[in-house]
Order: C-alpha cells, then structure tokens, then sequence
C-alpha cells in the first residue's frame, strides 16, 4: 500500500509524486508531469513509427488487425531492423531542438488515430504540445539513447524509468526525478535508467519524501 500524504495548511491529500511534483511546480517553477515510463514509451512509438511498422521484415505482420509486429518484444526485432534504426537514431542525434520538435509535431499530425502498440492517443496528460515541449527540451541525443534501448530489448528496459519529467521550454532544461518514500528503496532497474541518463548530461534528482514536515502528516 502506497503512503498517503495530507498537507493540514492546504488541506489537500497527495501520494509521493504528486507531493514532489507539487514542490519543484511550485517552489522552483519547472514544468512537470508525473508519466513513469509511458513519456518516453509515446515518444519512441511516433518518432520510431516507420521502423516499428516497417514492413520488409518476413512473417511479422500477418493479419491488418495487429497492433505491431510479432517480434516487437524480442531482442531480433533489433537485429532485423539494423540498418534503418542505427540510420534514425543517428538522424536524431543530428537535429537541433526545433527540428526535434517539428518532427514530432509531423509524424504526431501523419499518423494520429491508427492503431500504434505504444501509443494511446486519448491519453488526458501527454497531449501532443506536451510531448513537444519535452522532445524540443530532452533533444536529439537523450532520445537516441532512449530509443536505442527500447529497440535493442524493449522487455528489460520498458519499465523502470524515473516518476517524473520536468521542463523549462524557454531554457531548453529537461530533468527527470525518481521519488521515493523513507521505506521505499531504488530497484536495480531504476539505478540503471538514472546512470544511463546522467550519462547523457542530464540532471536527475532522487527525491526523499518524509513526513517530518511542518503540517504534513501521513497514513
């Protein structure tokens, strides 16, 4: 059971990351979103659309009603894609912000309302002038290496992202937070997505909620 947390001064319940997202909205005045892994998950399946759904792959797709290729979860979807991925990351690495953006924005508008594994399009926090905002402020190569994994093994590295993404599109700044309870610990997983992003130059907090807090209680 998640911990609950009550602030008596506003009188308003929060669970851990909505209580986090709350301090750096309003106390440091970033732009924030609590979406785990489904940000990233959204973003790979309409920037990668043309490799997920590429259709020269024999035996992946054999009926109109499938939602993506039969090998999606396996570690050959890669390796039968090679060539066009290693080519689309790379093309991505080379893109300014607002060239990320606007591609976005083009294959969001290309292929918004058919069916996509990855993408649900009625989704109320990653409207699409979100995602855009923190693809122009993630930039080219923090989505390279986002994408890479997912592509190389999408079952290992499907989960475990950080809770929250925050974003200044005015400062192109992008940082992403992992909030934890005082009894809840890192997994392996989510140690390894916070070195691969720092890796790429991006800040990442952990975020220790505790209820030693004037006010605030929690059950």
């Amino acid at each position: 059971m998640k911990a609950v947390y009550v602030d008596h001064k506003q009188q308003q319940f929060f669970n851990v990351e909505n209580l986090a997202l709350t301090y750096y909205g309003k106390k440091l005045r970033w732009n924030g979103l609590h979406v785990e892994n489904n940000l990233v998950k959204h973003l790979y399946g309409i920037m990668m659309w043309d490799e997920i759904y590429y259709d020269r792959v024999p035996h992946v797709f054999q009926s109109s009603f499938q939602f993506g290729p039969l090998d999606f979860y396996e570690p050959d979807f890669y390796l039968h894609r090679k060539d066009i991925i290693d080519r689309k990351l790379q093309r991505l690495r080379l893109m300014s912000n607002q060239q990320i953006k606007d591609y976005f924005m083009k294959e969001y508008e290309k292929n918004k309302g058919f069916h996509n594994i990855l993408v649900n399009w009625d989704n109320l926090k990653l409207t699409p002038f979100r995602m855009a905002a923190i693809a122009y402020c993630m930039g080219g190569k923090l989505l390279a290496m986002f994408f890479s994994k997912l592509a190389e093994d999408f079952k290992n590295w499907s989960y475990g992202m950080p809770d929250l993404v925050l974003w200044r599109e005015d400062k192109k700044m992008i940082k992403f937070v992992e909030v934890k309870s005082e009894t809840d610990n890192l997994s392996e997983k989510q140690k390894c997505w916070l070195v691969n992003i720092t890796n790429e130059g991006v800040e990442c907090d952990l975020c220790w909620i505790t209820d030693k807090i004037e006010g605030v209680d929690v059950f």
